[in-house]
C-alpha cells in the first residue's frame, strides 16, 4: 500500500528499533526478544516507564483508549470460533515464537491443555473462494478484519491467570527492510468492564522484526544468520514470512495492584489497531534525519478476544525471606508462562518516587542448577493495602517452562540508590 510521501513531526516515531534483552536459542534457530515502547495513549495517572524500568519490575501500562473514529467491524472471538482450529493446529506462529520460546512438544501440550489457542489461517485461494477451505480456516477467516486492503487476524493466544501473549498476522501491507513499521495499537482493555479501573492491563507490543541476539550477544535473524545493514548503516529487518505476511505481538498482564485474586481466565480482551505506517528516516539539506511516511493503510481493526479459561498455575508455599530486605516470599503461583509472587512486608521498604521497593523476579533456577537470569519481564508489582503489609509481583516469562523443573527464583532488589542486586529464593515444594 504505497501513498504520496507525507512529512511528519520527528518526535512521532523512534529513530531505531530498540532491542532490550538477549534470549537463548530455541532448538536450531533463535527467536526475537524485542521490547518497544507501549503503543497508544495511557489512561492512568502513573508515569510511563522505559525499558530499563520495566526490567526492574515496576507496575507498567494501563488501559489504552482513544475516541472511536473510522467505522469497521468488531470481531467477537468466542471459544467456539476457534475450537476447531485449536483441535487441529498445535504449533505457534512466527511472531509468538519471537516473544515466547517453546519446543514443539511444549507448544502441542499447551494447546491440548487449553492454555494456548491457535488460529489456522486459510490460504489466499481459500479466502478468495469465500469458503475458508475447512472448518478451522472458516473460523479464522471470520475473525479477520480488512481495511484499506490490509487484513489483520489473530494468530496465537496464550494466557494464564495473570499474563497473556497474543500474536496477530498482518497481510497486504508492504514495507522495505530499512523502514520503521508501526501498527498503531490504540486500545486494549478487558472488555467485560470497559469503563472501570479493573479493565486496565499492563502491556508492551511491537511489530516482529525477525531479529534476535545469539548466546554471544551478536545480532542475528531468526534463521541464525547475522544481521545485515545497507550502505547507510541502516538495519535490514526481516518483517515478513514466506507468504509476505508480518506479525504483531503483545505481552499483557493484569493490573498488579488491588485484588490479588483477579484473573484473566475466560475474560474478553478488546484489542484495537488504528492505521499502519512505514516510515523511512531521510536526511534533509542540513544533514538532519527526518521521518517520512512511505506507505500507509488507514482504518480501524478491532477484536474482542476471549482468553483461555484453563488454569495452568501450581500453588507453592515458600515462606522464605528475601535477604536484607523487609520482604518475605509467602507463596507463589507458578505456571508455564508466568509467576505470581505473594510478599509479606515486615518493616519499612525502601521506596523513592517511582520505585516501590518490591523485589522483582528476573529469572529462574532449575532443579539441575541451571540459571536462567534473563527470563522474566512482562508484568508489574504493587502493594495490596495502604499499610504496605502485603505486596505482590507478576512476571511473565520469555519461554515456556516445566513447572516441576523450577527450583528457585532470581530476584532483583533495589538498594535505595541507583544500584540493584540479585537474591536467590529457593522454593519449598
Amino acid at each position: 500500500m504505497a501513498g504520496k510521501e507525507k512529512k511528519i513531526p520527528e518526535h512521532l516515531f523512534p529513530s531505531e528499533t530498540e532491542l532490550s534483552e538477549i534470549v537463548r536459542r530455541k532448538t536450531d534457530c533463535a527467536f526475537e526478544k524485542i521490547r518497544q515502547e507501549e503503543s497508544g495513549m495511557r489512561k492512568m495517572t502513573e508515569k510511563s516507564t522505559n525499558q530499563a524500568e520495566q526490567k526492574k519490575g515496576k507496575a507498567r501500562g494501563g488501559r489504552f483508549r482513544v475516541p472511536a473514529a473510522a467505522i469497521a467491524g468488531v470481531c467477537l472471538l468466542a471459544a467456539c470460533s476457534i475450537s476447531a482450529a485449536a483441535a487441529l493446529r498445535y504449533y505457534w506462529g512466527r511472531g509468538m515464537n519471537g516473544i515466547l520460546q517453546a519446543t514443539d512438544g511444549q507448544q502441542r501440550e499447551l494447546v491440548e491443555q487449553g492454555i494456548a489457542k491457535v488460529y489456522e489461517m486459510p490460504s489466499k485461494q481459500e479466502t478468495q473462494s469465500g469458503d475458508g477451505g475447512n472448518a478451522e480456516g472458516a473460523a479464522a477467516a471470520s475473525a479477520a478484519v480488512t481495511c484499506d486492503g490490509v487484513t489483520i487476524a489473530p494468530e496465537t493466544v496464550i494466557a494464564d491467570e495473570k499474563v497473556a501473549y497474543l500474536s496477530f498476522r498482518i497481510s497486504g501491507f508492504h514495507a522495505e527492510a530499512w523502514e520503521v513499521v508501526s501498527a498503531n495499537l490504540t486500545d486494549i482493555y478487558l472488555a467485560d468492564d470497559p469503563d472501570g479501573e479493573e479493565s486496565w492491563v499492563n502491556m508492551s507490543s511491537h511489530i516482529y522484526t525477525g531479529i534476535t541476539a545469539d548466546e554471544e550477544g551478536n545480532l542475528v535473524y531468526d534463521d541464525g544468520t547475522p544481521v545485515a545493514y545497507d550502505e547507510e548503516g541502516r538495519t535490514l529487518n526481516h518483517y515478513t514470512d514466506e507468504n509476505g505476511d508480518m506479525a504483531y505481538v503483545i505481552s499483557a498482564s493484569i493490573g498488579s495492584r488491588g485484588d490479588s485474586a483477579a484473573s484473566l481466565l475466560g475474560r474478553t480482551l478488546h484489542v484495537e489497531f488504528r492505521d499502519i505506517d512505514a516510515v523511512e528516516f531521510v536526511k534533509d539539506a542540513a544533514g538532519n534525519r527526518k521521518p517520512v511516511i512511505q506507505s500507509w493503510a488507514r482504518g480501524r481493526w478491532a477484536f474482542d478476544i476471549q482468553l483461555p479459561d484453563v488454569s495452568a498455575a501450581e500453588h507453592i508455599a515458600v515462606g522464605q525471606p528475601v535477604a536484607d530486605t523487609a520482604f518475605t516470599v509467602e507463596s507463589i503461583e507458578l505456571s508455564p508462562i508466568s509467576v505470581h509472587v505473594h510478599y509479606e512486608v515486615n518493616g519499612v521498604p525502601e521506596t523513592k518516587q517511582d520505585e516501590n521497593g518490591i523485589p522483582t523476579v528476573i529469572g529462574l533456577i532449575l532443579q539441575d542448577g541451571t540459571r536462567l537470569p534473563e527470563t522474566a519481564g512482562t508484568g508489574g508489582s504493587g502493594y495490596l493495602d495502604s499499610e504496605k503489609n502485603r505486596a505482590q509481583e507478576i512476571a511473565g516469562f520469555d519461554r515456556a517452562v516445566e513447572v516441576d523443573e523450577v527450583a528457585g527464583l532470581i530476584l532483583s532488589v533495589w538498594n535505595g540508590g541507583s544500584e540493584y542486586r540479585t537474591v536467590d529464593v529457593m522454593l519449598r515444594k
